[in-house]
């Protein structure tokens, strides 16, 4: 039995590097999303002065 098997870290590779890719793109559309809901939320706020309370 070898210690390194090509085939199945070549297989694990190419799984993990969709899996990143997926989530590199979720990452980065939802920090655009959270910049345009921040920039929304501030221009309601300097519009009806009324302070935001914010949860998680």
């Amino acid at each position: 039995m070898a210690i390194y098997d090509a085939p199945l870290a070549h297989g694990w590779k190419v799984t993990l590097d969709g899996i990143l890719w997926w989530l590199a793109s979720l990452a980065h559309n939802m920090i655009r999303w959270q910049s345009e809901r921040n920039f929304e939320q501030h221009q309601i706020v300097s519009r009806t002065n009324v302070p935001l309370l914010q949860t998680l």
